[in-house]
């Protein structure tokens, strides 16, 4: 049972360090997404920003100069539309950087899931196995010691019994004894009688 609670307490440490490092690797991931919209919100302000200044600059032109107004609203109008085709492309290279990571991350977590799955159903089976071959030691250990026991039993009868044979001729000798006390004490009583009627 010691190493059964042994084994479960294992397993659970194991669990909760696997919990732990999956955490850890998907506030990792989290953290980079995070860090991946905010370099993309950065870019996107410094490009307004910029994208603001050509436009100021571009009026300060206008102001300058009435007669180039055409020329300047048509490279104005060419230059915001470039601009918005920049901000489109950097949108579009941001989103599909942040759908790759998500779809990354979502398959490491898939993969994370499967691999915890495997490697408990891998305990599972282990401490299964110990549960079944202590079981089996404990049955063949009966199984020992019943045998032993039952050869202690034939042992202490068959002692037994050969105490009770020697009591029953320790019996007999002292009966035989007692027999020829009784046989000397009479022959000592008939030898006195004998002198006295001599006497």
């Amino acid at each position: 049972m010691d190493s059964i609670r042994s084994l479960m307490d294992n397993h659970s440490a194991k669990l909760a360090e696997d919990r732990e490092s999956l955490g850890r690797n998907l506030e990792s991931d989290l953290s980079r997404i995070g860090q991946a919209v905010q370099d993309h919100a950065s870019r996107l302000a410094e490009e307004r920003s910029l994208l603001s200044q050509t436009l100021e600059s571009d009026l300060a032109k206008l102001a300058e100069s009435r007669s180039s107004i055409d020329g300047l609203v048509a490279g104005q109008v060419e230059k915001l539309a470039e601009g918005r085709d920049i901000l489109r492309r950097a949108l579009e290279s941001d989103l599909t950087t942040i759908q790759s990571t998500i779809a990354d991350q979502s398959r490491s977590l898939t993969e994370d899931r499967a691999q915890f799955a495997r490697a408990l159903e891998e305990d599972l089976r282990n401490v299964n196995t110990l549960v079944h071959e202590h079981m089996d030691r404990l049955a063949a250990d009966r199984s020992t010691l019943s045998r032993a026991l039952e050869d202690d039993l034939a042992k202490l009868a068959e002692s037994r019994q050969s105490i009770d044979g020697l009591v029953a001729g320790q019996v007999e000798k002292l009966a035989e004894g007692r027999d020829i006390l009784r046989r000397a004490l009479e022959a000592d009583q008939i030898g006195r009688a004998s002198c006295r009627e001599r006497v």
